[in-house]
């Protein structure tokens, strides 16, 4: 019971609402991606 208040608390709190990954960069390396495919493909 202890373990589920504090994890409610927790999400309540600006703890609940930190982001540990930066999920933009992962899109912008999956654009860089997609761009070099249609390049490729409009080479060949």
């Amino acid at each position: 019971m202890l373990v589920a208040a504090r994890l409610r608390h927790i999400a309540g709190t600006k703890w609940g609402t930190r982001k540990y990954l930066d999920m933009s960069r992962l899109a912008d390396q999956q654009e860089v991606r997609e761009q070099q495919e249609t390049t490729e493909e409009a080479v060949e």
